[in-house]
């Protein structure tokens, strides 16, 4: 008789793998709309289809599929977060279960089922399975691609003209669907295309490339689109280069930011690299090709040209490379690898369900709660007691869940940068009201905190998730101050230019303007640079610098310096802030610097902290301050 493992355990582990991908994806589905889903969901706000191609998918740097059905599916039933996301939640499945399909015909049924449980549970699939973006689709066609790709090629029966036709149809609308979707998933797509013509042969090559001209004619509508995006370059507004350690820190976010685990999936890739598996008509070698080209085009594209990188970018072949990795388990025996497989949903489930929803909140500002925010406020501002200052793309994200948001904020198109933060200065400087109410729903420069603390030194109450959410209220009056940074201070310096002989050679005292003791550092027009306050650092720098300025006249760019350099005097790293940002010519401020080097300092270096004058300004500093901050 036949054991209840090989009865009931095996034939039901894939529809146990697929349950628990279900649940994963479904629980709090209902979570706020990110930045990105409201984006698509504001640009769906267009009366007819040629506005919603002008305006809502030519701004975007994403090819117009997912946006055109988002136009359809929230017309069928409505802008809720649940019914916008279940077709992504759907296709999040589709791909767990196709995984386990191609894992199942390439290496068999042992391997199928390794990598099909791991897609279950790995946060990575699981957060962008639950946004409605072009992620979980992207992994569902690429794996469609695939599945007709397979069968095209290897097929016996395929050489019939209605296999042919058959299999030849489904590889050009999947092959077009992935153009339409994603611009990396048209990458991948047609990286797995080209490698096709190394293993066609007779016959088949004609139909083969007939396929490919389908797809590319399906596409042809969308090339003037497309050529408008690629004329925009990349996110190079608002994205960074990646830094050196990029390639390894999108390794560690696919598996669960765990370091230990990323570290220990190594020894998988190493046996997928040098290990052929007999008989296999696909080999590990190949789809981690296939991984891995969009990986170094994101890269180097990212370093040479236009930031592109996101890990997010890089998920469409996520399956690819878990298949590679379960390639070499292939030796198990199905029961073996079956109870591999509850381990792996037992285990890796109940991590990803904590790492998982700490991530959605870390990464995600929560849109629904910094309306209530506002909305707890409301009263003030109608009143004109306080003034709405929001960091945010447009008013509409936060109107979507409060429609109470009334009045003119101080700016709606972000503190994106340092001359955001110009602008926010400036609008700060001309309000009357005792109350800010300051929301901000993407990242900002830290420097925009310390700006508000300077002018409302009041914290009233703060909802602050990692830099990335934020409610702020300060005001003029009330019983405790705050001082930036928040973060705690391990050691503190300060230079008050008190006495004579702690200045350069031609500079003086100014007593008659100062903010503590008795007088501060003149440097008139032509004194280039100011005392350095100096201190010992490495590893895992971070510090906020700040000095008191008095920018009496003139022109040029003053800016405060923060600069590491080696024991050996080479220039670690060097950031400034502009004068002009934190206060004009004729007025005086305390302007603000943030710095929080990418790589560890080695022993040895000192952080210089000076004040840089080239141009024609007349300056007076005072309290040129060096805060260390705990890493």
């Amino acid at each position: 008789m036949r054991s209840l493992a090989a009865r009931y355990l095996i034939p039901l582990a894939p529809w146990t793998i697929l349950g628990v991908a279900a649940v994963l994806r479904l629980w709090g589905l209902g979570y706020s709309f990110s930045n990105d889903e409201l984006s698509a969901l504001l640009r769906l706000q267009t009366t007819s289809f040629v506005t919603l191609i002008q305006q809502g998918v030519v701004p975007d740097f994403h090819p117009a599929g997912v946006q055109v059905f988002l136009w359809i599916w929230v017309r069928l039933g409505g802008m809720s977060e649940e019914w916008v996301r279940l077709p992504f939640v759907l296709s999040g499945l589709g791909a767990v279960g196709l995984t386990y399909v191609l894992g199942r015909r390439w290496f068999g049924t042992s391997s199928g089922l390794i990598a099909s449980a791991a897609m279950a549970v790995l946060s990575f699939p699981v957060l962008y399975s639950q946004l409605a973006r072009p992620y979980a689709s992207g992994m569902l066609w690429i794996l469609v691609l695939l599945w007709a790709w397979d069968r095209f090629l290897f097929d016996p029966g395929s050489r019939r003209a209605g296999a042919l036709l058959g299999y030849g149809g489904i590889l050009s609308v999947a092959l077009a669907v992935c153009m339409y979707n994603h611009y990396f998933s048209f990458l991948l797509a047609g990286i797995i295309g080209l490698s096709g013509l190394f293993f066609v042969r007779g016959r088949k090559a004609i139909a083969y490339l007939l396929s490919g001209l389908v797809a590319v004619l399906l596409f042809l509508p969308h090339l003037k689109v497309s050529m408008l995006h690629f004329g925009e370059g990349g996110l190079g507004t608002w994205l960074g280069p990646p830094p050196l350690s990029w390639p390894w820190d999108h390794w560690v976010s696919v598996f669960n930011a765990s370091p230990p685990l990323a570290a220990g999936m190594l020894v998988p890739l190493v046996l997928a690299l040098v290990r052929r598996v007999p008989g296999a008509r696909v080999q590990p070698r190949l789809l981690l090709m296939w991984w891995g080209l969009p990986l170094a085009v994101a890269y180097t594209y990212s370093l040479w040209v236009n930031p592109v990188a996101q890990h997010s970018i890089l998920i469409f072949g996520l399956p690819l490379l878990l298949l590679a990795l379960a390639a070499p388990f292939r030796a198990l025996g199905e029961q073996t690898a079956a109870w591999a497989a509850v381990g792996i949903l037992a285990l890796g489930g109940t991590l990803t369900v904590l790492v998982t929803q700490d991530h959605k909140e870390r990464q995600f500002a929560d849109f629904r709660e910094a309306a209530d925010f506002i909305a707890a406020r409301q009263d003030a501002i109608d009143e004109g007691k306080a003034v709405l200052a929001l960091n945010s793309n447009s008013t509409w994200y936060l109107g979507f869940y409060h429609d109470r948001i009334l009045g003119t904020p101080l700016l709606t198109d972000g503190v994106r940068d340092m001359e955001g933060l110009r602008t926010l200065r400036m609008r700060l400087d001309s309000c009357q009201a005792e109350e800010i109410v300051f929301v901000s729903v993407r990242p900002c420069p830290p420097e925009t905190y310390a700006m508000l603390a300077d002018r409302y030194p009041v914290l009233l109450g703060r909802l602050d998730q990692d830099g990335l959410a934020w409610g702020v209220h300060r005001s003029v009056s009330g019983s405790a101050g705050v001082e930036e940074p928040s973060q705690e201070i391990l050691r503190s310096l300060v230079a008050g230019f008190e006495a004579q002989d702690t200045l350069m050679e031609g500079q003086l005292a100014d007593t008659a303007w100062y903010t503590k003791g008795s007088g501060s550092l003149s440097m008139p027009a032509g004194h280039e640079f100011s005392p350095a306050l100096s201190v010992a650092v490495e590893g895992n720098v971070r510090a906020w610098i700040s000095a008191d300025v008095l920018w009496t006249e003139g022109h040029g760019e003053p800016q405060l310096v923060a600069a590491v350099v080696s024991q050996a005097g080479e220039t670690l790293y060097w950031r400034s802030s502009q004068v002009r940002i934190f206060v004009d010519a004729g007025s005086a401020s305390r302007i603000h610097l943030f710095i929080a080097p990418d790589e560890n300092i080695p022993p040895g270096a000192v952080l210089h902290a000076y004040v840089w004058n080239p141009g024609g300004a007349s300056l007076s500093v005072d309290q040129l301050q060096i805060k260390l901050l705990k890493p």
